[in-house]
């Protein structure tokens, strides 16, 4: 395993969030983190990386977490979060070129500027190398953000609702791109998403929590069945089968 959670748990101030949450990553895996609002989702992300300090304990590889230090996490999990927040006037390239510092942390170098330029052109944002990232939209900062985890060269991406902030087409690019890059380079990424069917059509496999726990993990036609769907969400839905994936038609609250 590449990723080994056991008893993983995490409050604020005394209210539980994550409670004895267990989970295993396995290397070139997609997986999506699931469940509604409150479920502990953007919580379980941010306790991987350590950016949240839970009881439990989360090994890297063969390491304990705990005994990690920060850089040498940063060249295990990259992370993308759900807002991304850059107050410094930089331009992209700037930006990108952070994902190579726990690589380089003195100077870049052609190779990590190089690095830099292929994952902004992976993620389409070339034309916008030279601006300020903060006169950015929302959806071009996510990309750039998306862009610097990709060139931090790690075996783990860590994403908190990717796709909120962008339109339907760079969705569908976005997820099609991870998944060349699990395929392709060996890599795993946890995803944290709303959509149920995006996370359905391109994940290996999906992760259910609600109240800080997961309530159900495996393949989306598992996962995404009637009764755990209104268990945690409240909703009726109506379960169909296109092209081979798992689709899901909300039909009513309840």
């Amino acid at each position: 395993m590449i990723l080994a959670i056991n008893g993983l748990t995490f409050k604020y101030s005394s209210k539980p969030i994550l409670e004895n949450v267990d989970f295993e990553l396995k290397p070139g895996e997609l997986v999506s983190v699931i469940g509604p609002n409150g479920a502990g989702k953007s919580t379980f992300i941010k306790c991987i990386n350590r950016i949240l300090e839970p009881e439990g304990t989360i090994k890297i590889g063969q390491k304990d977490a705990k005994k990690m230090r920060r850089n040498e996490i940063a060249k295990q999990i990259s992370y993308v979060p759900q807002t991304p927040e850059n107050k410094f006037p930089t331009t992209v390239l700037d930006t990108v070129l952070m994902g190579r510092r726990p690589h380089s942390p003195w100077r870049f170098s052609d190779n990590d500027i190089d690095k830099a330029l292929k994952s902004m052109e992976l993620l389409g944002i070339s034309d916008f190398a030279l601006k300020d990232y903060n006169e950015l939209s929302g959806g071009q900062q996510q990309r750039v953000i998306i862009a610097r985890a990709i060139a931090q060269e790690t075996n783990i991406i860590l994403l908190d609702e990717p796709t909120s902030s962008l339109d339907i087409k760079h969705q569908l690019s976005l997820m099609e791109l991870l998944q060349e890059i699990v395929q392709t380079r060996n890599v795993s990424v946890i995803m944290a998403i709303h959509d149920l069917n995006i996370s359905a059509r391109y994940s290996d496999r999906l992760v259910l929590m609600d109240e800080g726990k997961i309530i159900a993990a495996g393949k989306p036609d598992s996962v995404l069945t009637k009764e755990n769907i209104q268990d945690a969400y409240g909703v009726e839905i109506l379960v169909k089968e296109e092209e081979g994936k798992t689709h899901i038609i909300p039909l009513r609250s309840l």
